[in-house]
């Protein structure tokens, strides 16, 4: 695809589709649009920032998706801030629940019954207690594993990222369907959520997919597929919400430092690597990925509660096969 106003705009809306549609289906959006601007580009790419910034327009999705609950949550953050007492509860139900799993008792059966009957005051604390825990390995570790992601970004890569991707899927549905009669406390421990954060931090590969692998680390602790997919998203929020705003700091740092493009030009395509698009066609992929994945979202969550990843693995092992055969005969 060479340069022309209406060139630069097309891709523009098709990354916002592309975008919208795989940021959360368990594909990897950001393996999707390294794929569509290195086959339309010949080979260039878009960059990372910049495929974070039209992330954020899915975030906006998941925001509106999920008002509801975020009321919910933002009206207990509110009191938290503003009350010494509402501080004083939420820290008695963290510990509550951090401290339940370490009960030492001789009788399984009597260590779950007292778990599950763990008292919290509000149920409000207990999630936002998860969702804290559960970011923490990304806030830890996401500096070094964007610096690991801007650096895993050719095709045989993000093949290679695509398979492994599809093994811990599969994983998940194997052990999920082992321990689905299992019992297991109604809620997840700190060590689960833990490990469902760690699972979240992969998703910084290109081709490992947020949601796929979230969903999969809860499957195969055991948990309600329903639970696992609702909570997958629940976790993302904080997530891409830091991801998107620091590479919004990093895109206006530009914008300032090295001047910017309010309309398509052929300057921003002359660089041999990489594409930088203008303000207007950020936009535009920023509000058709928005739209589009609010329309993506509804109909995946109902899909992913009751249905397995089969499909998405098939589609995903098809997709690395191709990328493979590309990259040996290098047609890219």
């Amino acid at each position: 695809m060479s340069f022309s106003i209406v060139n630069e705009l097309l891709l523009a809306v098709i990354l916002g589709v592309i975008q919208g549609i795989t940021e959360f289906l368990p594909v990897s959006s950001t393996a999707h649009l390294r794929l569509i601007t290195g086959f339309l580009l010949e080979g260039k790419d878009i960059g990372l920032t910049t495929s974070n910034f039209i992330q954020f327009g899915t975030l906006i999705a998941i925001l509106q998706y999920f008002k509801e609950d975020l009321k919910i949550y933002y009206k207990r953050i509110k009191q938290l801030v503003l009350s010494n007492d509402s501080r004083k509860e939420f820290l008695a139900n963290f510990l509550s629940w951090w401290e339940a799993f370490n009960i030492e008792s001789t009788s399984s059966k009597r260590r779950l019954k007292q778990v599950n009957e763990l008292h919290i005051t509000n149920q409000t604390d207990l999630i936002l207690s998860q969702i804290i825990v559960g970011s923490m390995p990304l806030i830890l570790l996401g500096g070094l594993l964007q610096s690991l992601a801007n650096s895993n970004r050719s095709l045989d890569r993000i093949a290679w990222f695509l398979l492994i991707g599809s093994m811990l899927m599969y994983l998940g549905e194997r052990i999920y369907k082992l321990a689905v009669n299992k019992s297991k406390p109604k809620v997840m421990s700190p060590s689960e959520v833990i490990l469902i954060g760690l699972f979240q931090s992969l998703a910084a590969f290109p081709g490992i997919s947020r949601s796929g692998a979230t969903i999969s680390g809860a499957l195969m602790l055991g948990r309600d597929r329903a639970q696992s997919v609702k909570f997958s998203f629940l976790l993302s929020i904080p997530a891409l919400t830091i991801i998107s705003l620091i590479d919004l700091a990093k895109i206006i740092l530009d914008l300032f430092g090295n001047g910017f493009n309010l309309l398509p030009t052929a300057l921003s395509w002359s660089n041999q690597i990489y594409i930088h698009l203008s303000l207007v066609s950020l936009l535009v992929a920023f509000v058709i990925a928005y739209l589009v994945g609010l329309a993506v979202l509804r109909w995946l969550l109902r899909f992913l509660s009751t249905n397995t990843f089969l499909p998405f693995i098939i589609y995903r092992i098809a997709l690395s096969l191709a990328l493979f055969i590309v990259v040996f005969l290098q047609l890219v």
